[in-house]
């Protein structure tokens, strides 16, 4: 029996204190704090609370009343009246909206938590900005100018934003036969589909495998996100993730990049391990260990060897944090091995351009489709933005071979 029931929505309703603004942002308020889930909802009983007549409109929508013969204009004018109750569709449109956001903010869409998002009135646009100074500190003697200081033009290019969404109806026999589980979990696919979709963009950005559409277009060129060579150095091959050594190589790529504009080395602290669940075990491994031995010439058992012992040298160093392993079960499948692993700063290499955020909207009165398809209500939902990497050299990538 659902928690909220048809005689819960009257009573709201028909308190004068409270009426229909009431109920409508108390619903709202108990969905976004969690005292109340689309779970606890009958979409019949909704449509009965809140539809004039709703519960003789159900009944007309009842297979077993349409015995044969010829329905006037004016009943069918009577039903689409009665249904565009905004106060039904007001509430199911959060009950979809919210089981749509549940499922949209899984737990294991992590890049989609990390990356920010920018909200752009453009798809695709000319991010100007001005260079770094150099080091062009000048001896001034006394009586003497100052010498100007030169700016460098600089500017980067984002992708074309990308529209992308569902539409969720709400059918007359959705309502009769009382499908809620059928609706939710239709709307709950939605935003699986919406929430796992930018998910994927934004791995595959950080991969730079699947697509070019996100990569690093910096002064009119574009460049791929990971090179072997100039500009700049942040893949290393033959480099799998075994021990602390493997996390020290890339840690002195890292000490070796400088900025494009300057020459100078560029403040770059890595903070995030990226890695598939494959590797998960050894990330916390090797990140947990206390203590590091050492031993000259080897672990032979006779003869007078050195040996040393040390705390883990991760994370003790001003340019190493303590890193914070990032696992994701779709970063497997975005990649052509499961073994390659990233070392980085995601949320300053990443950027999610977004016109707008997964936004659920309500359907107009359109009595033809109502007509054509039985369908009472109906929810879009969509999303428009493109994932792309604002800056590479924050992104460092090792693979086995």
């Amino acid at each position: 029996m659902p928690a909220v029931n048809a005689k819960n929505l009257q009573l709201m309703l028909e308190d004068r204190t409270k009426g229909p603004a009431f109920v409508e942002q108390h619903l709202s308020e108990a969905f976004a704090s969690g005292q109340l889930v689309p779970e606890d909802f009958s979409i019949r009983d909704i449509f009965i609370s809140t539809v004039p007549d709703g519960r003789e409109m159900v009944e007309h929508f009842s297979p077993s009343a349409k015995r044969g013969g010829f329905s006037s204009s004016r009943e069918l004018q009577e039903a689409a009246d009665a249904v565009s109750s905004s106060l039904f569709a007001n509430i199911t449109g959060q009950l979809i909206y919210t089981t749509i956001m549940r499922q949209a903010q899984a737990e294991d869409y992590v890049l989609s938590r990390m990356v920010p998002n920018v909200q752009t009135n453009f798809s695709g646009e000319k991010i100007p900005g001005v260079a770094n100074l150099a080091d062009e500190a000048q001896i001034v003697k006394e009586g003497e100018e100052y010498t100007l200081a030169g700016f460098n033009e600089d500017w980067i290019e984002t992708p074309q934003t990308v529209k992308r969404g569902n539409i969720v109806p709400v059918t007359k026999e959705a309502i009769f036969f009382d499908r809620t589980n059928l609706i939710l979990s239709t709307a709950g696919q939605v935003g699986l589909r919406l929430g796992a979709n930018k998910e994927k963009r934004l791995l595959d950005a950080m991969v730079d495998e699947n697509t070019t559409a996100h990569r690093y277009k910096w002064r009119g060129t574009i460049y791929a996100t990971y090179q072997a060579s100039a500009p700049w150095i942040n893949l290393q091959t033959s480099n799998a993730l075994v021990d602390w050594t493997d996390i020290d190589t890339v840690e002195q790529l890292a000490a070796n990049v400088t900025d494009p504009n300057t020459g100078e080395p560029m403040p770059l602290m890595l903070t995030d391990l990226v890695v598939t669940p494959q590797l998960r075990a050894t990330a916390y491994r090797i990140l947990s260990a206390t203590n590091i031995a050492m031993q000259a010439g080897g672990f032979a058992t006779s003869g007078n060897l050195l040996r040393s012992d040390s705390p883990s040298p991760l994370g003790k160093h001003e340019y190493s944090a303590a890193y914070n392993v990032v696992c994701s079960r779709l970063l497997a499948q975005r990649m052509a091995t499961d073994t390659t692993w990233y070392l980085g700063r995601v949320s300053e290499a990443l950027v999610y351009m977004q016109n707008w955020p997964i936004t659920v909207e309500q359907a107009g009165a359109d009595s033809a489709k109502g007509f054509e398809r039985d369908i009472v209500a109906q929810y879009k939902a969509s999303e428009m933005g493109a994932a792309f990497v604002k800056e590479p050299r924050y992104l460092f990538k090792s693979t086995v071979a």
